[in-house]
């Protein structure tokens, strides 16, 4: 995105003084430059905002059509824009593939050549390779299941505020569902930790009991040699001799 709006900065310097048609001039030499696929900043100069209504309406819409519209709105009515080059229809191609990115991340090669309105993949495929390494995209071809994979793309301008109100409806969303997500961590953090003190509340009961049931044994133990049994079992294992003396 930096690069992008780097590569932008000569024309909005030019857009400065530039009025009427050397505007009109401008805006089509922005979209054609290598490197440019942001454009809000130079639509939003007064030079820019001047074509309103006047002859050059025309590089007008075709600047608003590269700042966040796709290909299909040029196929709608290419009237309202002047003619492309094949440079710009491969740069608005690829802007279009931007903005299918933030809708689905896995992109049949179906689909992109119907909305692209290409005939042959190996097109597609070269679009694709372009805006890679154009820094655009960053995405992985699956030839064997035709689609394109999309792990990274660009950020593009905001067409109006019904497209902001939008977004901000899918963040509050998201933001929803990270904040159900987060009370249902913390609910299994809590079930774990009353698993634990169980466990650990029946394992110190186990080990009481083992201990008194080792006391109890000790005990009667003590008290089986203490009346005389033992030691009566003791002196039985004991005779004596003719004359009274004790032998073994």
């Amino acid at each position: 995105m930096a690069s992008s709006v780097a590569a932008l900065e000569p024309f909005l310097i030019l857009a400065r003084t530039a009025k009427g048609a050397a505007c009109a001039s401008l805006i089509n030499q922005a979209i054609e430059a290598q490197g440019t696929f942001v454009f809000s900043e130079l639509l939003a100069t007064p030079a820019v905002k001047e074509l309103e209504g006047t002859a050059h309406q025309q590089s007008l819409e075709l600047l608003k059509l590269f700042a966040y519209g796709s290909y299909a709105d040029y196929t709608a009515n290419p009237s309202r824009f002047p003619p492309l080059s094949a440079t710009q229809q491969t740069k608005l191609r690829l802007l279009s593939i931007v903005s299918l990115a933030s809708d689905c991340k896995t992109i049949p090669y179906a689909k992109l050549l119907a909305v692209l309105a290409l005939d042959n993949v190996r097109e597609l495929e070269d679009i694709i390779i372009e805006g890679i390494y154009s820094n655009v995209l960053k995405a992985s071809l699956n030839q064997q299941h035709q689609h394109v994979r999309i792990e990274f793309a660009i950020g593009r301008d905001i067409a109006s505020n019904a497209q902001l109100d939008s977004m901000i409806q899918t963040l509050g969303a998201w933001c929803q569902q990270c904040e159900t997500l987060l009370t249902n961590i913390h609910s299994n953090i809590a079930s774990a930790n009353r698993q634990k003190t169980s466990a650990m509340d029946e394992q110190v009961a186990l080990q009481e009991r083992i201990a008194i049931q080792k006391q109890a044994f000790t005990s009667q133990m003590s008290h089986k040699l203490m009346d005389g049994h033992g030691l009566r079992d003791f002196r039985s294992g004991y005779g004596t001799d003719k004359k009274g003396r004790r032998k073994f």
